[in-house]
């Protein structure tokens, strides 16, 4: 009976304040809320500073992959001309003496122009690392893009002066099959 009337004196205790006890829950639902929020505010702020992370880490591998592409081309072009089209001698052949030299001017066409892409990049990065600003999530997207735009560029130009390098065996074939 005693646990009987301790209920009672509970429910009626219940019944009295429980206009207060909303209210007192209400304010911790809301506190939890906006705790929430707050949270989820840090946990997408922290995300994006990762993503910013990440983008700027891959500009520099491409950066830096640019750099190490442009300067294999170069040295295979500097090889073709110094070493294979020197070694090319036909005194007595117009036809291939003019395939020779134009080979020579595009190859050093090619040359001033990725010298001139290198020097570009070399720039940007100055700049980009300098850069007090603060960069975007889209500025550092445009320029990884950008990256890639040159990377494709160069890639075409590495199998240009491959098919320069076919064409400068089959020259040196024709002319050993002349002068033997």
């Amino acid at each position: 009976m005693n646990s009987l009337k301790c209920f009672l004196v509970l429910w009626e205790f219940l019944d009295k304040f429980s206009g207060q006890f909303q209210t007192i829950a209400a304010f911790i639902g809301l506190a939890l809320a906006i705790y929430a929020l707050i949270y989820s505010k840090k946990q997408i702020s922290f995300s994006q500073s990762e993503r910013m992370f990440a983008l700027k880490y891959q500009i520099s591998n491409e950066y830096f992959q640019l750099i190490q592409n442009i300067e294999t081309t170069l040295n295979k072009i500097a090889y073709l001309l110094e070493i294979e089209l020197c070694d090319i001698s036909t005194p007595h052949h117009p036809e291939i003496e003019t395939n020779v030299r134009s080979l020579e001017l595009q190859l050093k066409e090619v040359s001033k122009n990725l010298s001139l892409t290198k020097n570009s990049l070399n720039d940007f990065n100055i700049s980009f690392r300098k850069r007090n600003q603060k960069i975007t999530i889209d500025t550092l997207e445009y320029v990884l893009n950008y990256h890639i735009r040159i990377q494709d560029s160069i890639l075409s130009t590495q199998n240009s002066v491959n098919n320069i390098e076919v064409t400068t065996r089959i020259i040196q074939k024709k002319v050993a099959s002349l002068y033997p």
